[in-house]
């Protein structure tokens, strides 16, 4: 799971990210994820979306499947028509763990599905969880600077489970919190930025720097709702959420953020 850097924090929440830890995570981001010939540049990596069309899809897909928690599990893709990395999204079930203590199944025998695309979230047909073209066309480089030498190809660390292909969001702890924290912005937008921080509490990730995202949001005129101020009155407040569970290692659940000592091996 993506977790905070081993560095103090601006914020004592564990789901929490504030301006500086997102921009420490965009940067590390930058230092470890390139397209071929050490290309960091490439489009898709802060998505985003208005916060309405979001809602209207979960609140569809609870019509249709009452009294469920409601996971959003994200998948890492890639376009080659723009050479940009993108994202799909499968609304599914969270059933809580009668066994496993912080601990919610995905279940996706109903789920629905939807991609981004122009800046908007659209229904979707391909249901796959993984992405071909994600991981033949992007390199993971372990120690930066990036020379074109020192870089794995992420295909080739797929047998291994290496790299990150998927991450899961809970809707009513997480996303949704994040809104009703910042006062449910009208004509708000939801961004998605790539990050990437040291999994220092988590030991789940096989590689230093996993592909996470963090989720923030920016008001009617394009602000972000991202600071660095400690006093927030409520967690999300001009905050970003960044603790869903990356499958691998964890892909059949999502783990709600406690202390590691508490977490179970699933």
């Amino acid at each position: 799971m993506p977790v905070k850097l081993k560095t103090k924090s601006d914020v004592d929440d564990v789901m929490a990210i504030s301006k500086a830890e997102y921009e420490a995570g965009r940067k590390n981001f930058t230092e470890h994820y390139y397209r071929a010939g050490c290309d960091n540049k490439f489009g898709g990596q802060d998505l985003e979306i208005p916060w309405q069309q979001l809602s209207d899809a979960v609140q569809a897909y609870q019509r249709d499947n009452p009294s469920v928690e409601v996971g959003l599990r994200i998948v890492y893709c890639f376009e080659p028509e723009t050479g940009n990395l993108k994202l799909r999204m499968q609304l599914c079930k969270m059933e809580e763990s009668e066994e496993i203590a912080n601990t919610y199944i995905l279940v996706d025998d109903v789920c629905a599905w939807y991609k981004i695309k122009n800046s908007n979230l659209v229904p979707c047909k391909d249901h796959n969880l993984v992405s071909k073209n994600y991981f033949t066309n992007f390199y993971y480089c372990a120690t930066p600077p990036c020379d074109g030498k020192n870089a794995q190809l992420l295909a080739d660390g797929a047998s291994d489970q290496l790299y990150a292909r998927t991450i899961t969001f809970p809707w009513t702890l997480e996303v949704q919190q994040l809104y009703l924290d910042n006062n449910s912005p009208e004509n708000a937008t939801i961004c998605f930025g790539a990050t990437s921080y040291v999994h220092a509490n988590s030991g789940d990730a096989k590689i230093a720097f996993p592909h996470g995202l963090v989720l923030y949001l920016k008001d009617a005129d394009g602000h972000p709702l991202l600071d660095n101020d400690k006093d927030s009155v409520a967690i999300f407040h001009n905050k970003g959420a960044d603790f869903g569970t990356l499958c691998p290692t964890k892909c059949k659940v999502y783990i709600v953020p406690v202390p590691i000592t508490q977490q179970a091996s699933i």
